[in-house]
């Protein structure tokens, strides 16, 4: 078991409005991510599969209005002014690649982990990185993995058996130095939440939920698993055990950046939109924010709006109070309501070079900059790539490795 000595490296600081540091590392961004979470292994056609998805997830969001009436009933709801108008953003400065710029934040791994093929879902403080594998032949697993040296070592959190015609999908795995929580899937059955602490290894079966809607998610809050929604709204649970506590008028398909819960509103066909609502239901802070969406893809998250159209040919950014709107004609992204990871840095690909090969780069919206960290040759290369809030994971060009970038350790 893992060292947790260590402190934990705290985020930069981050202007209006600030979410609470804790809940930085434990959220669950509505992207391209949660969708490969939930499925097997995606067709040919990729691209438009997510996009399809996305269209589905949002279409069966609440009404903008209910929520803004759920917000009056709360409290006071400021409603900024709508601008239109963004700067073209100089082109930034592609200063050193990830590794050169942040050694110690940079992690190789092999490109499987025992013959299996795996996702990254999490680097704990000691450098620790937790990860699950899929497919099958095989139980569906989830991992410590410790890499000291060119030594690798793993060892087993849980395990699930699975058969072909109904894998065990682990999904939404959430980490920190005392424990990690996740969600498991099984066709026909009902979501299970799971819990492991890192000091007796008990796993522990927090909750089944048996309707989840296609956003649900899995966060930890301290000694809180946050979880959902679920049909009837998002549900709070001790991490070790207990009793669920469900919390009032969250019955939307909230995306959740605890304590904030952003409600990214439908973009029709016409300009004319409601705009994202953001809540806190710690403090009881809520925001109308000043963005309008004109595309299914566009979200909003605490601090952050992303506007990337159906088509993600240009990213475009702005403050979830109108402010420092910027257009990046010369990026793309390929994900579906992303928003920077830690209210920072945002995953973008430089424009196509041939047929396939793109540059992933991390556009720092603070330092206006990109960082280069690889190229990817093909879908199974993107389908490699995790983006949490406190890492990114993504293949080597010679498809040997994979690197990780601890975002914790980036100063």
């Amino acid at each position: 078991m893992p060292d947790f000595r260590e402190p934990e490296p705290e985020p930069e600081p981050e202007s209006w409005p600030r979410p609470e540091d804790r809940a930085l590392g434990d959220v669950l961004i509505g992207t391209f991510n949660r969708v490969a979470d939930d499925a097997p292994p995606p067709p040919d056609d990729l691209y438009q599969v997510v996009t399809r998805h996305a269209a589905r997830r949002r279409g069966g969001r609440a009404m903008i209005a209910t929520a803004v009436a759920v917000l009056l009933v709360l409290g006071t709801v400021g409603l900024l002014k709508v601008a239109r108008i963004g700067e073209q953003a100089p082109v930034p400065p592609q200063v050193a690649s990830a590794g050169e710029l942040w050694p110690a934040a940079l992690q190789k791994l092999p490109s499987t982990i025992g013959g299996r093929t795996y996702w990254v879902d999490a680097v704990l403080p000691d450098r620790d990185v937790v990860i699950h594998t899929f497919g099958t032949p095989g139980d569906s697993e989830l991992r410590l993995v410790r890499v000291r040296g060119r030594q690798v070592t793993t060892t087993l959190i849980a395990s699930f058996e699975q058969s072909p015609k109904n894998p065990a999908i682990i999904s939404s795995v959430r980490a920190d130095r005392e424990r990690v929580a996740w969600r498991l899937h099984r066709s026909g059955y009902p979501e299970q939440i799971f819990s492991v602490r890192w000091d007796d290894g008990k796993l522990r079966l927090l909750d089944e939920v048996d309707d989840p809607r296609e956003t649900f998610s899995v966060t930890l809050a301290g000694d809180l698993v946050v979880y959902g929604p679920a049909e009837d709204g998002i549900r709070t649970i001790p991490a070790d055990g207990g009793e669920p506590r469900l919390l009032a008028h969250t019955a939307h398909t909230y995306d959740v950046y605890w304590p904030w819960l952003v409600l990214n509103s439908v973009a029709p066909g016409s300009l004319v939109t409601a705009p994202p609502t953001l809540w806190n239901v710690d403090t009881g802070q809520q925001w109308i924010s000043n963005f309008h969406p004109t595309s299914r893809r566009d979200a909003c998250g605490p601090v952050w709006c992303v506007e990337v159209g159906d088509g993600g040919n240009t990213v475009t950014t702005q403050r979830v109070d109108g402010t420092n709107r910027k257009k990046w004609d010369q990026f793309e992204s390929s994900w579906s309501g992303l928003t920077p990871l830690r209210n920072r840095y945002l995953p973008v690909f430089g424009h196509s070079i041939g047929n396939h090969t793109r540059q992933l780069q991390l556009l720092d919206l603070v330092g206006a900059r990109s960082v280069p960290l690889g190229y990817l040759d093909d879908d199974d290369d993107l389908l490699r790539v995790r983006l949490q809030d406190a890492a990114v994971a993504w293949p080597a060009e010679d498809g040997k490795a994979m690197y990780v970038l601890d975002l914790g350790r980036i100063r």
